[in-house]
């Protein structure tokens, strides 16, 4: 009997060893951290941000499973700018992504070591971002824009307005075009050649929307795309609209603005906003002398991308719409 107690034991003995060890507990795979630097409000652009969430997801990126987004807004206060870029630093982010010159600069300012994509930059090169465009160097790479091309034909415009002008007034941020940029310098050139002369003057960064901007008599902007008519005019021109440059207010507008919203025939409310734009057009107080010309080129296999008269790349909100046929 206890020979055969010991057998017993002996065999369970074994039959535990050869059993599978339970796996040891696996630390949490990381999950990679993008920042994301705005100069302006987090309700300025949603579309923006929501985009770029959709082209992730696209990607296998969900926010929340495999990947993490810190969105961080400067309120239209540039001197925040530092502050939210030197907190990416200290969370560890892993990118910074950057949508306006001012936070590429103080991105590039907090870190010499994570990587910064551009969305949007002006002119690297002139603010002195990138070495080259070439050859950017350090940790700082995107999209930028080239003013050599453009400046020229703007004064063109100015000048075949108004032709007796000689002298152009250039208001500008101190911090983002400095005298010795490649814009600057173009500029003068092109204003040589048209035979005006640019008086520059460099006023804060901080406050420079609402306390220079909005209050020049005579100004000159664009307006990038945006995916509906409506935020198109509920931004710059409702009544009361805080980039109403020409501080214009027309109940008409605002009653034909609200009543297209709710407008299910597609002919009525493309008339709506017809007759808006005659509105703005005779009463506003601002000109539009050009329009841009967009052109979209892309693969026959994605599929739901549509012309959309508010700008190119269905006014950016492509990513929200379209798919690849595999």
């Amino acid at each position: 009997m206890r020979r055969t107690t010991f057998g017993l034991m002996l065999t369970l003995a074994f039959a535990i060893l050869a059993m599978p060890l339970p796996p040891l507990a696996q630390p949490p795979a990381k999950v990679p951290r993008i920042g994301g630097l705005w100069l302006g409000a987090s309700s300025d652009s949603p579309y923006l941000l929501d985009a770029f969430r959709q082209g992730l997801r696209e990607l296998g990126w969900v926010e929340g499973q495999n990947i993490a987004i810190e969105a961080r807004y400067a309120e239209g206060e540039p001197a925040r700018l530092a502050a939210l870029a030197a907190e990416f630093v200290r969370l560890k982010v892993d990118v910074i992504l950057v949508a306006n010159p001012l936070a590429a600069q103080a991105a590039q300012h907090a870190t010499t070591e994570l990587p910064i994509v551009m969305l949007s930059s002006g002119d690297a090169l002139g603010l002195g971002l990138v070495a080259s465009l070439a050859r950017p160097g350090g940790n700082l790479t995107g999209l930028s824009e080239q003013y050599a091309d453009l400046v020229l034909k703007w004064l063109e415009l100015l000048k075949e307005a108004v032709p007796q002008a000689s002298r152009v007034g250039v208001l500008t941020m101190s911090t983002l075009w400095p005298v010795q940029s490649e814009p600057w310098q173009a500029l003068q050139q092109a204003a040589q050649t048209v035979g005006l002369k640019i008086d520059l003057k460099q006023v804060p960064a901080d406050g420079y929307w609402s306390n220079y901007w909005m209050k020049v008599p005579v100004g000159y902007g664009n307006i990038n795309a945006r995916p509906t008519a409506d935020i198109l005019f509920t931004l710059f021109f409702q009544s009361g609209a805080a980039w109403n440059e020409s501080a214009w207010k027309s109940e008409k507008f605002d009653q034909l603005l609200v009543a297209a919203r709710a407008e299910t025939d597609e002919a009525k409310r493309k008339q709506m906003y017809t007759d808006m734009q005659v509105l703005i057009h005779e009463s506003s107080g601002i000109g539009i002398p050009v329009f841009i010309n967009g052109l979209d080129a892309h693969t026959d296999k994605l599929k739901g991308l549509r012309p959309m008269g508010t700008g190119s790349m269905m006014g950016y909100a492509f990513g929200e719409h379209v798919w690849l046929d595999a």
